[in-house]
């Protein structure tokens, strides 16, 4: 929706010019530094997400190892 937007036709990121061959310059919400720092952010946020499911797997098998412990000595 946000490329819709910013060129509905589809021109500025095919051609570097309108059909009236004037300039058209690539917005800034789309620069390749502005890429960069929003591909970090996605990044972190799954490094964070697999930490997340990692504690959990984690947790889970310490319960498990718990009650097996606690079903063996009763």
């Amino acid at each position: 929706m946000e490329l819709d937007q910013l060129d509905p036709d589809g021109y500025s990121f095919r051609y570097p010019h309108n059909r009236k061959f004037e300039v058209m310059e690539i917005p800034e919400s789309l620069g390749m530094r502005n890429l960069k720092q929003t591909m970090n952010k996605i990044h972190n946020a799954f490094t964070m997400i697999e930490g997340g499911i990692d504690a959990e797997h984690e947790r889970r098998a310490l319960d498990a190892e718990l009650k097996a412990i606690l079903t063996a000595e009763y």
